[in-house]
């Protein structure tokens, strides 16, 4: 996996995929407390290049 991307639908729900070397997608939905800590990191992350 070289690229994540991710939409963020509200604070309570975030979607992430990602292409394999195969050209398959990869989804998977992050809701409540899972998608806050994901935005928590996100914000303190100073890693993240580019948001979609």
């Amino acid at each position: 996996m070289k690229k994540l991307n991710f939409t963020i639908i509200s604070e309570e729900m975030i979607w992430l995929w990602y292409y394999d070397e195969l050209g398959n997608k990869h989804l998977k939905e992050l809701l409540g407390k899972e998608a806050r800590d994901f935005m928590q990191d996100f914000v303190s992350s100073k890693k993240v290049v580019k948001k979609s």
